[in-house]
């Protein structure tokens, strides 16, 4: 008996054990081939380098074993890989630079605390899986299993997965240590302080009219190459690239079903009303044939539900038992069958005394044996609700007013909770519960005198999609269309009279897995490889590809792509990048027009040329880069401050339209109170907020990296 609680006990740390048992064992062939291999790995399996520190295909494959089986082959996942890798390798080669390190003791208080690493709510050997926590009770097991010397955990399966999890600690520990002197580098001198603080005190009162931009005809702009290199050179830093890129263009010949299709769908779902009326087990029947029946209970006010399903259950009173549908609702025929139907008060008012765990050792199980002795308390008049609220809820805005929630709306607040004070719960009568957020002692004080029906319903839900006929009628008509277009001239040309619709994508780089609109996942990353390795530009992929809709297994759209155009590393030429400049050049052009015709400073007439009016500004700071009602203008916040006041400025090229501005005063505030140290922190916060997240950017930028993964997946 003894030996089965002491298994007991540790239950929970076996059941860990043995997932990474199963985790480790996968991942052990992977790990004895790269042993093997040794010293004799072949150069084709470098995936990647940093500075000179090689990361192989085997090393990839053993990370995504031991730490990401359940996403496997997963390209998000992968890509993810390999740039931890990155970051590991600048991450290191910066701490050994510096003489930076994690020492045994740091290590063991990052990974059981009290300095618990980000890492450890990540890792589900000491997490709740569900919440993202860190759980007390299995860090305790887990250390108490190191501090027993578990066979278990001497397993080379074992061993590998802690040591990839110890190397992730010590990376990110390693970041935040330099993150944290980087920023301690950061200092305000007291010019810049000054500084800040006239740009904060000396607002000024604008009055301004703007000529939008079409205002002029299309006719009028007449753009040539030089107007796009103007612009290009004027805003490299927008354009310039830190890698290769290639473009795409594409036409989708969409696959919708028809009304055949539609009908046989009705028809299949209709034959299941018989059983789902007679059925016991509604939830299994209705997750059996595709449907779902989820433990909530539903009124028209439920969020999330759409008007299809609320017109289908509350147009009508339904009774328990009762089937409903079929309907149409998001693509789909759904039938609805009534489990079970409530009605109560649409509101309630209630409050309660929340306990939660104080420390790591706390048990919920303790929580709820202590609540209810608190409950039979107050039931026999031993003890006050006021002292006990104030003594030990958690709820500290609660606990400001006893413990009162006010009037709750049915369905606000969590469904155990929320269950309890509408269908469960006497007025005046004490309850005990436990959610999510810990252990309650309620009392619902008050109930409202409209009542509402609330359903509890099961789904079955059929998707409408294309036969079997219809998508072969689309897929040859794409494969007909690529049999006639060989070229991205005649793709272009011919897209619309085939009934096709052609787009182009974004920049794409040799390891993105996403083709613009046409989605992303393994066809995707088919189009990008053969752009990469095969195609040429104006070249047509020699294959369809077929692309399906997330969460859904039918396809939804063929896809016949080509390459547009390659961008090498640095800044891109006009030719290249010409349909995403031409619309900023044509502001810029029609900026220029503008500006040519605006003459005089008389913000009347200015006004009444362009059909506008006079608008006003009011105690804009030189900081500022937003103009009330307005938008983004800097340029014209920056003139008003350098024009004096009473006077009119030429006009300004602004974002949406030609700006001009007269100052009508200049207002600095006197005798405001400073604190020179606070406003140093507040100047000096922006540059140190972006260390956090441009330290590794810009180690990249300096590092000599190689990237080889597109040959991999």
């Amino acid at each position: 008996m003894a030996l089965i609680q002491k298994i007991r006990s540790k239950g929970v740390l076996i059941l860990v054990l043995m997932v990474l048992a199963i985790a480790g064992f996968l991942a052990m062939d992977i790990m004895k081939s790269g042993n093997r291999s040794g010293s004799n790995r072949v150069t084709s399996n470098v995936m990647g380098q940093v500075d000179g520190k090689t990361f192989t295909y085997e090393d990839f494959q053993q990370i995504e074993d031991v730490m990401y089986t359940n996403a496997k082959g997963d390209v998000r996942t992968q890509n993810h890989i390999f740039d931890e890798f990155v970051d590991g390798a600048l991450v290191n080669q910066e701490a050994d630079k510096l003489g930076m390190g994690v020492c045994k003791d740091e290590l063991l208080g990052l990974e059981f605390g009290p300095n618990f690493s980000p890492e450890v709510s990540q890792n589900p050997v000491m997490s709740n899986t569900q919440t993202g926590q860190i759980d007390p009770d299995k860090v305790k097991q887990v250390r108490e299993a190191f501090l027993q010397k578990n066979q278990q955990l001497e397993t080379p399966e074992f061993k590998g997965y802690w040591s990839e999890f110890e190397r992730r600690v010590i990376k990110t520990r390693l970041q935040e240590k330099l993150v944290a002197l980087v920023s301690k580098g950061v200092y305000s001198p007291t010019w810049m302080v000054d500084a800040a603080y006239a740009d904060l005190t000396q607002p000024v009162d604008i009055l301004f009219v703007k000529a939008p931009f079409d205002a002029v005809k299309d006719d009028e702009v007449k753009l040539t190459d030089a107007d796009y290199q103007a612009y290009l050179d004027q805003h490299k830093g927008k354009y310039n690239q830190d890698e290769e890129t290639r473009k795409m263009d594409f036409v989708t010949f969409t696959v919708t079903p028809t009304s055949e299709d539609s009908n046989k769908i009705d028809n299949q779902i209709k034959t299941l009303i018989p059983d789902f009326q007679k059925s016991v087990k509604d939830s299994a029947f209705a997750t059996l044939n595709g449907g779902l029946a989820p433990d909530q209970w539903l009124n028209s006010l439920t969020q999330g539900i759409s008007e299809p399903m609320k017109k289908a259950l509350f147009s009508a009173p339904v009774a328990v038992g009762a089937v409903i549908g079929p309907y149409i609702d998001q693509k789909s025929y759904w039938l609805a069958k009534i489990i079970d139907k409530r009605n109560g008060p649409d509101s309630v008012k209630a409050r309660h005394i929340l306990l939660q765990p104080k420390a790591q050792t706390d048990k919920i199980v303790d929580l709820e044996k202590m609540a209810d002795s608190f409950r039979l308390a107050l039931e026999t008049g031993k003890a006050n609700w006021d002292s006990l609220n104030l003594k030990y809820s958690s709820d500290k805005v609660a606990q400001a007013a006893k413990g009162e929630l006010g009037m709750v709306a049915n369905g606000a607040m969590v469904p155990k909770f929320n269950d309890l004070i509408f269908y469960k719960a006497a007025p005046g009568k004490y309850y005990t519960v436990t959610t999510q957020f810990g252990v309650h002692i309620v009392q619902v004080t008050g109930q409202s005198a409209k009542r509402e029906d609330r359903l509890k319903v099961a789904f079955i839900r059929k998707p409408i999609v294309p036969g079997a006929e219809t998508l072969k009628r689309v897929e040859d008509q794409a494969n007909a269309f690529l049999a006639a277009n060989r070229t991205l001239e005649a793709l272009d040309k011919n897209a619309q009279t085939a009934g096709g619709q052609l787009q182009t994508t974004q920049p794409l780089r040799a390891y993105d897995y996403s083709l613009g609109t046409a989605g992303g996942g393994a066809p995707a990353r088919d189009a990008i490889k053969w752009a990469y390795k095969e195609g040429s530009v104006g070249e047509v992929a020699p294959s369809v590809y077929a692309f399906s809709d997330q969460g859904d297994s039918y396809i939804s759209r063929y896809v016949v792509a080509a390459l547009k155009s390659i961008q090498p590393k640095g800044t891109p030429t006009v030719a290249n990048i010409k349909d995403d400049l031409t619309p900023f050049v044509k502001n810029m052009k029609r900026g220029e027009i503008l500006k040519n015709k605006i003459t005089g400073n008389d913000l009347n007439a200015i006004a009444a040329t362009y059909q506008t009016k006079i608008d006003t500004a009011m105690q804009l700071t030189f900081n500022a880069i937003y103009i009330p009602k307005v938008g983004q203008e800097p340029e014209v916040i920056a003139a008003a401050f350098s024009t004096p006041v009473n006077s009119v400025t030429k006009p300004i090229i602004g974002q949406s339209g030609v700006y001009v501005v007269k100052v009508i005063s200049k207002n600095p505030i006197v005798n405001s109170p400073v604190d020179k140290n606070a406003l140093r922190q507040q100047a000096s916060a922006p540059l140190k907020n972006l260390i956090r997240g441009k330290l590794l950017a810009d180690l990249k930028k300096n590092a000599s990296i190689t990237d080889n993964r597109s040959s991999f997946f």
